[in-house]
C-alpha cells in the first residue's frame, strides 16, 4: 500500500500495489481491476482523512479521521428546521414528512410510520435536492406495493430474518439496505437499536435505510 498528496489539491489518496485477481479483495478492488493493473487508488477512503495503515500478506487495516463533533448527528431540513440523530422520512399526501429521534418513540406508538420508510444516520449534504431527484431515492408507494407485506403479522416481528450483526431475529422494525465492502455488495439488516443506539463498522460508510413495519 502506499500513501500519496496531490500537490494541486493538496489532497492524501491511498493506493494499493499488486497484480494477482485471486487476492482482489485485499488489494481492495475489483477482481477485474486487480488482474489487470498493478497500481490503482482505493477511492473508498478518497473522501476520508486517512491516519495511518498497515498491510501484510493476509490483511490491510486503514485508520481514518473521525468526526470532530459532540453527540448524534443534526440533519439541516428542507424548510430550514433541524433535527437530531436518526432521522426517519417519508411521503404523507404527497409531501415529505420527517420524523427526529427524539419524536420517534412517540410516533411508534401512534402508528404514525407507514410500512416502509426511509432512515439515515448521517446527514445528506443537500436534502431538499436529493428528494427533488426522482432517481435518487426509490418510489416508497411503488415499492409497498411490490413488498406484499404480510398483512396477518401485527407485532412486528420478522420471524425469518436475523440481524447481520447479533445474528438473532429481528423483533419490532427492520433496517435494511445494501452497502459495499471491496467491491461487493453486501446486505445489511439491522434491528432499531442496533441502527439507533450502536456504532458498528458498517457506519464508516453512511447508508440509506429502508425501515420495514412488518415482515414481508
Amino acid at each position: 500500500m502506499l500513501l500519496a498528496k496531490d500537490k494541486g489539491t493538496n489532497t492524501v489518496r491511498l493506493y494499493s500495489i499488486g497484480k494477482d485477481a485471486g487476492n482482489f479483495k485485499h488489494l481492495g478492488c475489483s477482481q477485474k481491476e486487480a488482474g489487470e493493473n498493478v497500481f490503482r487508488e482505493i477511492s473508498i477512503f478518497s473522501d476520508f482523512e486517512i491516519v495511518d495503515f498497515s498491510a501484510s500478506a493476509k490483511y490491510a487495516i486503514v485508520i481514518i479521521g473521525g468526526e470532530k463533533h459532540k453527540g448524534k448527528y443534526v440533519h439541516s431540513l428542507p424548510d430550514g428546521s433541524e433535527a437530531t440523530g436518526l432521522l426517519h422520512f417519508f411521503k404523507k399526501e404527497g409531501k415529505w414528512t420527517f420524523i427526529s429521534e427524539d419524536k420517534l418513540d412517540e410516533a411508534e406508538k401512534a402508528g404514525t410510520l407507514p410500512d416502509i420508510s426511509f432512515a439515515i444516520k448521517a446527514p445528506l449534504k443537500d436534502m431538499q435536492t436529493v428528494l427533488d431527484d426522482k432517481n435518487a431515492l426509490p418510489d416508497l408507494a411503488e415499492l409497498n406495493v411490490a413488498a406484499n407485506f404480510d398483512a396477518s403479522v401485527k407485532d412486528g416481528s420478522h420471524p425469518d430474518v436475523k440481524s447481520s450483526i447479533s445474528s438473532k431475529v429481528i423483533q419490532g422494525a427492520r433496517y435494511f439496505t445494501f452497502t459495499k465492502i471491496n467491491g461487493d455488495d453486501i446486505k445489511l439488516n439491522l434491528s432499531l437499536d442496533e441502527v439507533r443506539n450502536q456504532i458498528h463498522q458498517h457506519d464508516v460508510n453512511p447508508q440509506v435505510y429502508f425501515r420495514l413495519n412488518r415482515a414481508l
